[in-house]
């Protein structure tokens, strides 16, 4: 099968997965301090490195010997794509989810402050009723 064939003691294959846990790092750091601005950029730039993967398996794949002992890069695309898009994908998909809690947050605590703007309203009015 395709796993099987993978050296996994080439030492890119290493690099490629550990730059992939440092960006799912940086992804959740920039999640927990809600740097907004950092994740518009990371997401953007990952999104264009999932658009620039089918040239970059091109190149790949005629230059794997600068790097690999076996050619990785078939014409499919199937390599690339479990390795280096599906990661930054769900990077991605971290993204998403972080700015929909985010938003979800701020429309809770903008409905909290219509009801209590409300709620001190109507408290006015009954005083002015006195």
């Amino acid at each position: 099968s395709f796993f099987v064939q993978i050296d996994w003691e080439e030492r890119w294959l290493w690099v490629l997965i550990a730059s992939h846990l440092v960006c799912l790092a940086v992804t959740i750091a920039s999640t927990a301090y809600k740097a907004h601005s950092f994740q518009m950029v990371l997401f953007f730039t990952l999104l264009g490195l999932i658009y620039c993967s089918e040239y970059i398996n091109e190149w790949a794949a005629a230059n794997y010997k600068l790097f690999a002992n076996q050619q990785y890069f078939d014409s499919k695309g199937l390599f690339i794509s479990l390795m280096f898009s599906f990661p930054l994908l769900l990077n991605c998909l971290v993204i998403v989810v972080g700015w929909m809690c985010n938003t979800m947050s701020l429309m809770v605590n903008v409905k909290r402050a219509k009801i209590r703007h409300e709620h001190a309203a109507m408290k006015e009015e009954e005083k002015k009723e006195k």
